[in-house]
């Protein structure tokens, strides 16, 4: 299924320090305003998205659940991320453009090494998971909006990972001696709409320590 290799379930299980909680937003429904305050306690008014919200249906495991958020996200201008999980008993999935970076010694070393604005905005998407007595997980939509466009997936880096498939691939391809751009090449003949990248390939390869 599309939407990130198996690695993605496992790296979002904790809140990250950079996705802090949305819970001074509030997502009317009924209004195409999000109100909320800052931390410095002023009031902010945003522009709502529509951008899709995904299906109602029905999984067997957390992780597809999760690949589902994502390839509908995929198709429709975001990507999906873990807020925050527990494999027994829920999941809350966020817009990756949700969450702010927390002021701290990390964060200002960040900040000065890249000298970049953050893509981290505050998004307000949310959907919220969890497994029923049946043993299957089904979600409902916390909050549907976004306070941002639509945006291609090569502007994700949640899209740029590779997926089970092509992750497979590429180790395979690597123990029988493949180069990187070798690699590279295949996935992007195999799939022409792939949006990974070879510093995508690179990374995962180091991450994973795949050995030739």
């Amino acid at each position: 299924m599309d939407g990130g290799g198996a690695n993605d379930f496992n790296e979002g299980e904790e809140l990250r320090d950079e996705d802090a909680p949305n819970e001074n937003f509030n997502c009317d429904s009924n209004t195409n305003n999000i109100t909320g305050t800052t931390q410095e306690n002023s009031s902010t008014n945003a522009q709502l998205y529509n951008l899709s919200v995904p299906a109602a249906a029905e999984f067997d495991t957390a992780l597809l659940l999760f690949h589902y958020c994502q390839s509908h996200a995929k198709l429709n201008g975001y990507a999906a991320s873990i807020k925050r999980s527990n494999k027994e008993r829920n999941i809350t999935v966020k817009c990756d453009f949700g969450g702010n970076y927390r002021a701290g010694r990390k964060t200002k070393q960040v900040e000065n090494r890249r000298k970049t604005v953050t893509r981290l905005q505050n998004c307000p998407f949310e959907i919220h998971g969890k497994i029923h007595p049946d043993k299957k997980w089904r979600f409902i939509v916390k909050c549907q909006y976004h306070n941002h466009e639509a945006t291609p997936p090569s502007a994700h880096p949640a899209h740029k990972r590779l997926r089970e498939d092509q992750l497979e691939t590429a180790v395979s391809m690597t123990q029988a001696g493949a180069r990187p751009r070798a690699v590279f090449s295949s996935l992007l003949n195999s799939d022409p709409d792939t949006v990974i990248t070879l510093k995508s390939l690179y990374m995962q390869r180091q991450r994973k320590g795949w050995k030739c």
